[in-house]
């Protein structure tokens, strides 16, 4: 997927990074899943059509 954002595959220059921002990275994907998971939890089933618009 990273070829997406570079056709070489690669982001970045990894000789910059270290322990603690490696760290950051996954510290805030995990809270972005809670995030969503909690409002897709916190959402009423009532909001899901029936189907698809006819319009």
């Amino acid at each position: 997927m990273s070829q997406d954002l570079n056709p070489a595959g690669v982001c970045g220059d990894a000789t910059r990074a270290d322990a603690k921002l490696g760290a950051i990275y996954p510290s805030h994907l995990a809270s972005c899943l809670t995030t969503l998971l909690v409002e897709v939890t916190d959402t009423p089933l009532s909001v899901i059509d029936k189907g698809p618009d006819k319009g």
